[in-house]
């Protein structure tokens, strides 16, 4: 065996401990990538590791913006801050693009000259002679660039090219997972908007028109020269319809949920106090036809989706129909728990909805339709209205 020389053992070591320090440093990265979704850390991360290992002076990131070809300088770090791009958006088809958006490889040069496009005329000016721009990539497409300058004459070897894409590989792919998070973490807050808007719309609202309705009905009377108890019993009732509203939006701050079908009543009970409360509050008559029983591992969900659905219904013939007579109606078969509300009112045309009335129709799809259900709206001018809504029988 042939026995190494010193300058050759010296080589091998040196090679040995570059090949670990490069180990220990793609190990680092991708450990604290993988463990965090905050594009903040993200960022200071890879840029802070790439300069420190490159010993660079300088270095910015940039960011695509969703659905374009621009570029959005996301952070700077180092030195000469304006020795980067003077503004925070830049086209990708720019020059500084050119030399990586074909191989998706980190594209280097020591050549900054005065014909050289405005970043490296900025860049010369302030004294660096070496960039680096590392594509920052998560299945081949371009999240984002990071540029790295050295006032220091230098080059990049294979093997660093290679450790810089694959550290602008980690870095993409954590990019595109924050970004993600952060579509996921708006739409959420838009649906528990969405959401407690028509929980308020349904519930609250609906409540406090009622009171309307009830003082509206003791003003008439006042007017008409009628008995004054009819007066003073609506006026009594708007005040305790105050008061229970005043009570149900405590509830409602507290734990932001409706509190208008208790968990402890069936739908044909909570249907029934809907009605009860329609009568009272207006001049319409109602009926109620349904199973008496308790429906049989009918969830939660959809008994309030159709308790709901209901309650929109005859909020609008209130407001809207001028009807004599209401009727509601529940039935059920093997696969769906159907309701039925009709009015013998003035109807409408479907295709001439107002907004009121149209905010009131979009609440019940939404309701039926999150649980798999669906609503049908029939109805012509001085044919009355019904509104038809299903919704599954169990729980898919």
């Amino acid at each position: 065996m042939e026995l190494l020389k010193q300058p050759q053992l010296e080589e091998r070591l040196q090679a040995i401990n570059q090949c670990n320090e490069d180990l220990v440093l793609v190990n680092d990265i991708a450990t604290a990538l993988t463990s965090t979704l905050d594009l903040d850390q993200i960022l200071d991360l890879t840029l802070t590791r790439v300069m420190s290992y490159l010993d660079i002076e300088a270095g910015e990131i940039l960011l695509c913006e969703d659905g374009s070809d621009v570029l959005r300088l996301a952070l700077h770090r180092g030195q000469e801050t304006e020795a980067f791009w003077g503004h925070e958006h830049c086209q990708c088809k720019e020059c500084l693009m050119e030399g990586i958006s074909a191989a998706d490889q980190p594209f280097t040069t020591t050549t900054v000259d005065s014909n050289c496009c405005q970043f490296h005329q900025q860049a010369l000016e302030a004294g660096f002679h070496f960039w680096a721009s590392i594509p920052l990539t998560s299945q081949r497409k371009l999240m984002g660039v990071m540029n790295v300058l050295s006032r220091r004459e230098r080059q990049l070897d294979q093997h660093e090219i290679e450790l810089l894409n694959t550290i602008g590989t980690w870095a993409g792919i954590a990019i595109k997972n924050a970004t993600l998070h952060h579509h996921a973490q708006r739409l959420a807050v838009l649906e528990e908007r969405e959401r407690i808007g028509m929980d308020l719309h349904d519930g609250i609202i609906q409540s406090i028109y009622a009171v309307g309705l009830a003082l509206d009905f003791a003003r008439g009377s006042l007017h008409d020269n009628l008995d004054g108890s009819q007066a003073l019993e609506k006026i009594e009732q708007a005040i305790e319809g105050l008061n229970s509203t005043i009570r149900d939006l405590r509830a409602y701050i507290l734990d932001l949920q409706p509190r208008q079908l208790r968990d402890e009543e069936s739908l044909m009970h909570g249907l029934r106090r809907l009605l009860d409360e329609f009568q009272i509050n207006s001049t319409i008559q109602g009926t109620l036809t349904g199973p008496e029983n308790e429906l049989p591992s009918f969830p939660k969900a959809h008994a309030k989706a159709l308790f709901h659905i209901c309650q929109e219904s005859l909020a609008n013939i209130a407001k809207h129909a001028q009807a004599r007579q209401a009727k509601i109606n529940l039935w059920t078969t093997k696969e769906r728990v159907l309701l039925e509300v009709v009015d013998d009112g003035q109807g409408f045309n479907p295709e001439h909805i107002g907004a009121t009335l149209g905010h009131g129709l979009s609440n019940m799809l939404l309701r039926a339709r999150k649980v798999g259900g669906d609503v049908e709206i029939i109805s012509a001018p001085e044919e009355g209205t019904t509104v038809l809504a299903w919704v599954p029988r169990y729980q898919s």
